[in-house]
């Protein structure tokens, strides 16, 4: 008895299931004589290699087929290609005629799974796909840049800027970037910078661009950029903020000083970031040449437009340094302030006023004369000097006369020498006159260097005081006219005259005051006798020419043209008078005989 059994079995095909399930028998037959005997059924075409990536592009794939090393049976009649997308539910069957096929359509920047199919005779030829094959597409260039740009807020030093939000339709690639450039306009100079734009996925995108320049035009705009191509946005224009301004240039401030006032120059801040509203400058005295000075009330402020960048400090005390901090300001506020320092000028002291120009004594030799302290005027008194002038114009009296003073010391010994009319016949150091001092002037002493020279009583002298201050490498000097003397006729000398001389290598020392050695004047005394022979030969002269004139016309006349007759008196005084004419016009040096 023959018995066969047919059993069915299931097709395994690896990890991928066919479309089309087979069931193949196994036939099974029992004999006397035992043995197996199978017939199989043909398997379905399976590619034993994935297909190969060709080329690539934004849009499509071009893949070869290499479907010639198959699992299954033949002949393969037809060919199919399936791709899906790796992340997503894009399917889709094309089938194919050639070894090569190009995938279209596609996504940019998309990864996909391709696999091919082939397909024998008969039904249920269609094998599973076979390995696949995963590739991505190239990015595309972008569909246009970023829409919809405005300024969200807009600061001295910064701006923020939003947009649309940017989908994969735009960017046409996963894998891009968004920048914002910007450029700076400012005088003489442009300036483009460039950053990066992170927070690109938000719903709501903005950017905030850091450490502008205030009161500053720049133009933004936005850059999206891929592998493929870029696209910008529109550009917008805008101006950042008004700032407080940048500080006024050091070396742009100049200050010209004079004794009781400063007059400041300068120029606005080179970065002024905004329209300039007004200049604050404070002032305050800081120090003085002159210790006795109050300085608590030498301070203050002004107030300057924006037009106006110079001013004149008055009031001022001489001698004084005066710290300056000036500032600019604009409608955000004052900026960092610059500080300077000046100093005014030393004034002359002021002298005393004399009330006459009247000695406390006089000799034929000597005026003493009473010396008074003079008041500091920005530097304190360093000297006082005692100038005696000859025959100098008299000068107003009881008044400081700065413009005529004597800067330049002259000895009595030099002023021969140089020809001048003065000389200095004594100093004083300042702490050495406190309060008012008689002061004999040719008392032949020496002070502080400085003979005191005996006067010459045939002379005209002026006495003047003088006080010198001298700070900072100034000198000033005021002085004023003490007293005067007349010259002295001969005949008037009530003593005898004789100068004396300092003796030869005689030293004294500063501030001291000596009797001098006696000593025979080297000068002599004729000046004066020539002066008076002068004035009495002027005087005979006229007389001479006026008795000749009366006796030529006395001559003219006849005894009998007179209507009376003389008397005898007269007669006798007429004679007399024609006698001493003729005398004086015989011999005018001896007029004494005729008298």
């Amino acid at each position: 008895m023959q018995q066969i059994q047919l059993d069915p079995v299931e097709a395994g095909f690896g990890s991928h299931r066919p479309h089309v399930w087979l069931h193949p028998f196994r036939l099974v037959q029992h004999i006397s004589n035992p043995r197996w005997i199978s017939w199989f059924a043909l398997e379905p075409p399976v590619p034993i290699a994935p297909p190969q990536l060709t080329s690539i592009g934004a849009t499509y794939l071009w893949i070869q087929l290499n479907a010639n090393s198959i699992n299954g049976d033949g002949p393969i009649i037809d060919r199919e290609v399936e791709y899906r997308t790796v992340s997503g539910t894009m399917y889709d069957l094309q089938p194919v005629d050639k070894t090569t096929h190009k995938i279209g359509h596609l996504d940019p920047d998309t990864e996909y799974e391709i696999s091919v199919l082939l397909t024998r005779p008969l039904e249920g030829g269609t094998g599973a796909p076979g390995p696949p094959l995963r590739a991505r597409t190239k990015c595309a260039e972008p569909m246009h840049g970023p829409q919809r740009l405005e300024v969200v807020d807009i600061q001295s030093k910064q701006v923020t800027i939003r947009w649309e939000p940017l989908g994969y339709n735009v960017t046409r690639c996963y894998s891009y970037n968004l920048t914002v450039q910007y450029r700076s306009k400012i005088p003489f100079k442009e300036e483009t910078r460039e950053e990066v734009c992170y927070l690109t996925q938000s719903h709501d995108p903005q950017h905030t661009i850091h450490n502008l320049t205030p009161f500053t035009n720049i133009s933004v705009k936005l850059v999206l950029r891929n592998l493929e191509g870029v696209k910008e946005s529109r550009e917008l224009e805008l101006q950042t903020d008004e700032d407080v301004p940048g500080v006024i240039p050091l070396e742009s401030i100049q200050g010209s000083a004079y004794e009781e006032k400063i007059i400041l120059k300068w120029r606005e801040p080179e970065q002024t970031y905004g329209i300039i509203t007004q200049y604050e400058i404070s002032y305050k005295a800081v120090s003085s040449f002159d210790p006795e000075l109050d300085l608590s009330n030498q301070s203050g402020k002004v107030v300057k437009m924006s037009n106006e960048t110079t001013h004149m400090f008055t009031g001022l005390y001489p001698g004084s340094t005066y710290s300056f901090t000036l500032r600019a300001s604009t409608a955000k506020g004052y900026g960092p302030p610059v500080i300077t320092q000046f100093t005014t000028k030393i004034s002359a002291p002021s002298m005393p006023a004399y009330d006459q120009e009247t000695s406390l004594n006089q000799t034929d030799s000597t005026v003493t004369v009473l010396l008074k302290p003079a008041q500091s005027r920005g530097a304190p008194v360093s000297v006082y000097q005692v100038v005696v002038e000859e025959e100098r114009p008299r000068r107003a009296r009881g008044t400081a006369e700065i413009l005529r003073c004597y800067p330049v010391p002259i000895h009595f010994q030099n002023a021969t020498l140089l020809n001048s009319q003065y000389y200095f016949t004594a100093q004083f150091p300042a702490a050495g006159l406190l309060s008012p001092q008689p002061f004999t002037v040719g008392d032949n002493k020496t002070y502080n260097g400085y003979w005191n020279v005996p006067l010459l009583p045939q002379k005209s002298y002026s006495i003047y005081f003088q006080a010198v201050s001298t700070a900072n490498g100034e000198t000033k000097i005021d002085c004023v006219r003490v007293a005067t003397k007349a010259a002295i006729l001969v005949t008037q000398l009530t003593t005898p005259y004789v100068r004396i001389v300092p003796a030869a290598g005689d030293t004294q020392l500063t501030g001291a005051a000596t009797p001098k050695p006696d000593s025979v004047e080297p000068e002599k005394q004729t000046d004066h006798t020539v002066k008076i022979a002068g004035v009495i030969a002027g005087i005979l002269l006229f007389i001479i020419i006026f008795l000749g004139v009366a006796l030529l016309m006395k001559k003219r006349r006849t005894y009998h043209s007179y209507t009376y007759y003389l008397m005898p008196g007269v007669m006798s005084s007429s004679s007399c008078s024609g006698a001493i004419a003729e005398s004086l016009l015989q011999d005018w040096e001896t007029p004494h005989q005729c008298i």
